[in-house]
């Protein structure tokens, strides 16, 4: 694995890791690019530092390890896709704005921006000045993806592209497209 893809991979993990522990599940260190990921009493799953969430069925014997087997892999669904557009994603220019804050999405008349920080990359939706040099009122999502990207649809002037941008994403021109997240069951030595 070139070093690339293997930092790609440990910083999608540590996000990943990040969204479970606010989610209450309970992770360990990544050991081998995997992310054991823990519920209740017991090791739930792992997931692979390429978006794949592998488990024992044992392990998911009733409809509530089913559920958070679920939400698990919705969030390592989620984090894979802005964190594969945050990888290429642009530095958003705009007068007055300092730090690092990445286009995800531009609207026209609007910005979607991804920050990331140690409690985990944080979304906010601006509008853009009418010369596009810098950027207003600002709607800071924290760390809440899905509503960043319907904000930020809300606030686009081309109503077809908003309504399309609310049911699926599309991703920046030239930004890297998210892998999907595989769902293996009964892997040995989780």
């Amino acid at each position: 694995m070139n070093n690339q893809n293997e930092t790609t991979q440990l910083r999608f993990l540590e996000e990943t890791a990040i969204r479970l522990r606010q989610n209450g599940f309970t992770v360990e260190p990544i050991e081998d690019h995997h992310l054991p990921v823990w519920w209740e009493k017991g090791r739930l799953c792992r997931i692979s530092g390429r978006g794949s969430v592998l488990y024992r069925q044992e392990n998911v014997d009733s409809i509530r390890a089913q559920n958070a087997l679920q939400s698990v892999i919705d969030t390592a669904k989620m984090t894979s896709e802005y964190m594969a557009i945050l990888e290429t994603a642009p530095l958003l220019k705009a007068s007055g704005l300092t730090g690092d804050y990445r286009v995800l999405a531009d609207f026209g008349d609007a910005v979607l921006a991804g920050h990331p920080t140690e409690r985990g990359v944080q979304f906010v939706t601006w509008e853009w000045d009418y010369d596009r040099e810098g950027v207003h009122h600002g709607h800071y999502f924290q760390n809440d993806y899905d509503a960043a990207k319907r904000g930020s649809a809300a606030l686009s002037p081309d109503l077809s592209l908003a309504a399309s941008y609310r049911t699926r994403f599309v991703p920046p021109p030239g930004a890297a497209l998210p892998h999907s997240t595989n769902v293996l069951q009964n892997m040995e030595n989780l």
